[in-house]
């Protein structure tokens, strides 16, 4: 079952643009060192679950490039994390 978390991410998400696709995510920065192995990506989006975002995906928060690195992974039922690189 997938809940509305809507109301959850309207306080404090951005909006996300995928191609012609607006939904709301939260954007982090991503540590240099993750888990004692060195990270190749900038951000981390967290999502709720329903934009097709694949590796390779360009999108853009706030006017600015990302690209996803990676296949986007299931945080729960309702939600997953994309693994981002800012663009130039």
């Amino acid at each position: 079952m997938i809940i509305d978390l809507a109301p959850c991410y309207a306080d404090f998400s951005e909006s996300v643009t995928f191609g012609l696709t607006t939904f709301r995510g939260i954007l982090d920065t991503v540590d240099a060192m993750a888990f004692e192995s060195p990270t190749n990506t900038t951000h981390q989006l967290r999502y709720q679950s329903g934009p097709a975002l694949v590796a390779g995906s360009s999108i853009s928060i706030a006017g600015v490039s990302y690209k996803v690195a990676g296949v986007p992974q299931r945080l729960n039922a309702s939600e997953r994390i994309a693994a981002l690189v800012r663009q130039p």
